[in-house]
């Protein structure tokens, strides 16, 4: 189940799957660390007598953000309760703080109402070895295990408090969990428990007048410990939850418009995608530099494995397209993180976890003979020193450099001017980045020469013309070979192949494969470089068009569509698709710029939605 809200600060993630279920809780690196392991952490409601959890089909929901923002702004109605809910949830941008705003209206007789919100924890990522239990330092309920600690809080009117709580077990000995002690709408104030455990709180809004509403605040805090975990709850007692959702609101507001951007003859809804991308990938970027590629757990099923790990191909292509926006300490902060592990002989691994430690693999060190290789895809090297130059020229930001050009980008330029066929000029054999095959990949290729062409770059401005000389003589040779062994003339274009991974239908002659995001649009950055007229470029608009209107309500882009549902499938949020719309955009406005005679590839901004 695609993750449809996910909300972050860099150090805490939360998501909220396609029910509006809070599903994952990273913390204290985005992508690291799932403490609830993808399990639903569950919301309850009692009307005067009548439970439901938001499960229950019967609700009508619409999962959507506050424009411009990553405060969420979700309604939900259930008609036999004859009540509706407006959720607003943020992820506070400088306390590791979930703050969540629910306003319930009573749309039939007066009524009473309780709210119920349940925790299923997975601390570190085990349910093993958890503790539950009521501290009344916080008011409130806290989850701990070594040095990570939660505390659920809530209030209601001027009183911060709980109107009651449940510790218990799960999974053991036949119990579910707390949330079922919940649904006769009261709970029995177990005040702590250990092992495989989850916890359930109330707050209790009273007698709703027919026609009034409600307000309730419940806040879940990370810390590392209980002092800490103190210290922000009485932040938040002096504070008011609602200046930490103010603040939050305005801030990303205010982040995400720091330019003034021009969108040309681009449609509002795809001005408002544009924006919407930016504040995704930014959930998904780690304060200390990584760049993830998902955080969907649901991707477990498939693989036994996540995609909450960073990718340097993915992680690279991402910060370039933030260098686009005019966001500068996002890419430093991924390439000092590259500086740190790039290996002794100046490749990048597979992947990395967010930490920077190397990510899992199956990419094996010797090949079917015994023969030592290595086990990487070269792309993610490559461009990983394209990103850098981008980044230089963009910003000219040349005393930031000064400290990697030798241990990083000269290392790096090194082994990918060596790491080369004699025979061919081509970059020797690696793993393709969809991760199926070893060969020499056309993609592959073209990366590692716009790696070589950026060390060039670099080592030109440090003064070093014989390094530069080497590093687009091999260049030049990669571009040869490619048009010797990789152009096909029948067919008149490079070769490629067709991905499996994911695939719904077998039909070849009609459906090659599913849609994915990133290739579309890469038909269309094609489309613009191409473009020599506006009819040519209106090709590329009409399929930002398209990824627009597949997105789902709330903004978020998966991986992939089913060809025939249009359904999102594989992981959602995908990174690298949101970085897509943005280095799309970027490139469309500054080609129509250059075609109508602009020339500053900035017109007027389109109207806002």
């Amino acid at each position: 189940m695609s993750r449809d809200l996910p909300i972050a600060n860099g150090s805490l993630l939360v998501t909220f799957d396609r029910q509006y279920q809070l599903r994952d809780i990273y913390y204290p690196r985005v992508g690291q660390e799932n403490h609830t392991s993808g399990e639903p952490c569950r919301f309850g409601i009692w009307v005067e007598g009548r439970f439901t959890w938001l499960d229950d089909p019967a609700w009508s929901r619409n999962l959507v953000y506050m424009a411009d923002t990553l405060v969420t702004n979700v309604t939900l109605r259930h008609p036999d309760l004859l009540v509706s809910l407006t959720f607003n949830d943020a992820v506070d941008l400088g306390r590791d703080v979930l703050m969540r705003r629910v306003r319930v209206l009573n749309e039939g007789p007066e009524t009473e109402v309780r709210l119920f919100f349940h925790f299923d924890w997975h601390i570190y990522g085990t349910e093993v070895g958890d503790t539950v239990m009521y501290y009344p330092a916080v008011k409130g309920l806290v989850a701990y295990k070594g040095q990570r600690c939660f505390a659920a809080c809530g209030q209601v009117g001027d009183r911060i408090g709980l109107d009651g709580y449940a510790c218990g077990k799960k999974d053991v000995g036949g119990a579910q969990g707390t949330w079922r002690d919940a649904e006769d709408g009261e709970l029995g104030n177990n005040p702590i428990e250990q092992g495989s455990v989850d916890m359930t709180l109330a707050l209790k809004l009273g007698r709703i007048s027919q026609g009034q509403a409600a307000t309730a605040y419940q806040w879940l805090i990370a810390a590392r410990n209980l002092t800490d975990l103190q210290t922000v709850a009485d932040v938040i007692t002096l504070r008011g939850p609602e200046a930490f959702l103010e603040r939050t609101r305005s801030y990303w507001t205010a982040w995400v418009n720091k330019e003034e951007r021009g969108f040309a003859d681009l449609s509002p809804q795809i001005a408002d995608l544009y924006r919407r991308s930016l504040l995704v990938v930014r959930t998904q970027i780690d304060s200390g530099g990584a760049v993830l590629a998902a955080n969907d757990t649901d991707i477990i099923k498939f693989a036994r494995d996540t995609y909450s790990y960073m990718w340097p191909r993915d992680a690279a292509l991402a910060v370039h397209a933030m260098d686009q926006a005019g966001y500068v300490d996002i890419p430093r902060r991924f390439f000092e993180l590259s500086a740190r592990i790039v290996t002794k002989e100046g490749y990048f691994r597979h992947k990395y976890t967010p930490a920077g430690d190397p990510g899992s693999s199956w990419h094996p060190w010797v090949d079917a003979t015994g023969k030592p290789q290595y086990p990487i895809q070269e792309d993610e090297t490559g461009l990983v020193l394209f990103a850098l130059w981008q980044h230089y020229d963009h910003h000219r930001d040349f005393e930031f450099f000064k400290a990697y050009y030798r241990p990083l980008i000269i290392l790096v330029g090194d082994f990918l001017a060596s790491y080369i066929d004699p025979l061919t000029g081509l970059p020797q054999p690696s793993y393709d980045l969809w991760e199926e095959r070893r060969g020499v990949m056309s993609f592959t290729v073209a990366t590692v020469w716009a790696g070589l062409q950026a060390a060039a770059n670099f080592a030109a401005l440090y003064g070093e013309t014989a390094l530069a000389d080497r590093y687009r003589g091999v260049a030049e040779g990669i571009k040869q070979g490619t048009r010797r062994f990789l152009f096909d003339t029948e067919a008149n274009r490079f070769l490629r192949r067709i991905d499996w991974y994911y695939q719904v239908s077998q039909d070849i002659a009609n459906v090659p494969g599913n849609p994915w995001f990133i290739c579309t649009m890469w038909y269309g950055q094609w489309l613009v470089a191409q473009a020599r007229t506006l009819d040519d470029l209106a090709r590329a608009r009409d399929i930002l068009e398209w990824v627009a209107g597949a997105a789902l309500a709330s903004g978020v882009l998966s991986e992939q569509l089913d060809p025939y549902s249009k359904a999102q499938l594989s992981v959602s949020p995908l990174t690298w698709s949101h970085a897509t719309v943005v280095s799309l955009v970027h490139e469309y406005v500054r080609k129509r710029a250059a075609l109508t005679g602009t020339g500053t590839g900035t017109p007027a901004p389109a109207p806002r939605v």
